[in-house]
């Protein structure tokens, strides 16, 4: 069949809940790097390649099969690209739509023609004129857009049509999108839109929930593409509830993982972190910290192009967390490749890199400091400590302590409470525009210890100690 099998039904009553972990392979994860080419694992590629054979009778695009096969060989998330190259080459039309997709995705309007995106668009093509709906459907993006070819709305359209002749759930959403038959609520009762809810089409039922008018009928069109498989359906579900029935979401959660979503497996392996201890979930069912569980759903995770999972795995590699060796120049790698996921967070961590010259980074205050602007003017709260981080040092900009503070201040309103530690700090000390306030130091950290506790005095002594303050990632 083409579509997955509905997941099991959250079971809020249960006395002891399974392991999140419990859907992938005990893997020994090593340090990405030089010696996982294919051609070392002939057993395992050909066992790659079958997963990815699967993938394309189904019409299916679903990768997590295929890269489990390399982490559970490799233990690298990085070698998945040399693997899938060489399966591409053979002709596999998933590989080619993986591959191209390295280019395809988030193109910036002033490169659509350039060199490397007219040549993604040549394997997409290849991979769609075997008939593989998913790389059908990107086709007719390409096509419709420009994006790496001319326009040509005629050609678009006949790709669509013969893509939805195959029965693939997939592109007959998408020709329903772009022929304004579901456009709004209503048009939930249109006879096309009808046909495809009573065949069971998930995706056409998941994305009428996002039509809903109110959150009762929003539910209720969730838990319908859920019964039908949707595991997108199953990772809203599980955010609905997880402050208020931790259970139910651990369960909704494992139920989303199981269909391979990447944001799901990335939310389990966050829990089984020692740091999450105090998170809800984790407190109501009494989950005990696994690091290298943790470490196997996430980097499953990023290794299926989930931003935040690639970022925390650069995060991971920058401080030497969740069970990995330090290493800034793998952290370097993996920011660079959540920024091409378009992660915020990591335009920031790529900044801070830059204005340091860190990990093989190019040291390039000017840079630095326009990436982390522009994290800041996204809104992101750490982006915006770090622009107070630059200007209270000098960095990319004139020393202007002051300004810091400002910076730091909004930070803190817009809930980053380390933000309050950073401004005690240089409130203490004072600086270029700032002259010491201790009185208001120690106010700033009373209001950090609102949320923190205990961490802010352990951050604080952390900037004591260093004698300056040098954040991370």
């Amino acid at each position: 069949a083409e579509e997955p099998a509905p997941a099991p039904q959250p079971a809020p009553d249960a006395e002891e809940p399974a392991p999140a972990s419990s859907a992938l392979p005990e893997v020994d994860y090593g340090k990405p790097g030089e010696g996982h080419e294919p051609d070392q694992y002939p057993a395992e590629f050909a066992a790659f390649c079958g997963k990815l054979d699967e993938q394309v009778k189904e019409n299916s695009y679903d990768f997590c099969p295929a890269v489990q096969v390399v982490l559970a060989s490799t233990g690298d998330e990085f070698a998945l690209t040399g693997w899938m190259q060489k399966a591409a080459d053979a002709g596999n039309p998933a590989a080619m739509l993986y591959m191209s997709e390295e280019e395809l995705a988030y193109v910036p309007s002033d490169e659509l023609q350039a060199p490397r995106v007219k040549k993604a668009y040549k394997l997409l093509e290849q991979a769609a004129d075997k008939g593989y709906a998913p790389a059908m459907c990107s086709l007719n993006e390409c096509l419709a857009g420009g994006i790496g070819t001319r326009k040509d709305a005629a050609k678009a359209r006949n790709v669509l049509t013969e893509a939805c002749k195959g029965g693939s759930f997939i592109p007959r959403l998408r020709w329903l999108l772009l022929s304004d038959r579901m456009k709004k609520w209503a048009d939930r009762e249109r006879p096309e839109v009808k046909a495809e809810v009573e065949r069971g089409n998930h995706y056409v039922i998941y994305y009428l929930s996002r039509l809903a008018p109110d959150s009762v009928a929003q539910l209720e069109w969730l838990r319908r593409a859920a019964e039908q498989g949707n595991s997108d359906a199953y990772y809203d579900l599980a955010v609905v509830s997880f402050n208020t029935r931790p259970r139910d979401s651990y369960e909704l959660l494992k139920a989303a993982a199981s269909l391979h979503n990447r944001e799901a497996l990335y939310l389990l392996g966050t829990s089984l972190l020692s740091e999450s201890a105090g998170n809800p979930m984790v407190k109501a069912l009494g989950l005990q910290p696994d690091e290298r569980a943790a470490l196997r759903l996430i980097k499953t995770s990023a290794a299926m192009r989930s931003p935040r999972a690639v970022y925390f795995m650069g995060c991971a590699y920058y401080g030497g967390r969740c069970g990995m060796p330090q290493d800034k120049a793998l952290a370097y790698r993996h920011f660079s490749k959540a920024l091409g996921l378009r992660s915020p967070d990591s335009g920031a961590a790529l900044g801070l890199m830059m204005l340091r010259g860190e990990g093989g980074a190019p040291r390039d205050e000017k840079r630095g400091l326009a990436l982390i602007t522009a994290a800041a003017n996204g809104g992101y709260a750490y982006g915006i400590c770090l622009m107070a981080y630059a200007h209270y040092n000098g960095l990319g900009t004139e020393a202007d302590a002051a300004k810091a503070a400002e910076f730091l201040q909004e930070a803190a309103a817009l809930g980053q409470p380390s933000a309050y530690v950073y401004l005690a700090y240089i409130t203490a000390k004072g600086g270029p525009g700032l002259d010491p306030d201790p009185r208001m130091a120690e106010s700033y950290m009373r209001m950090a210890s609102v949320d923190m506790h205990g961490k802010a005095q352990e951050l604080y002594d952390k900037l004591e100690q260093a004698g300056k303050w040098e954040p991370e990632p």
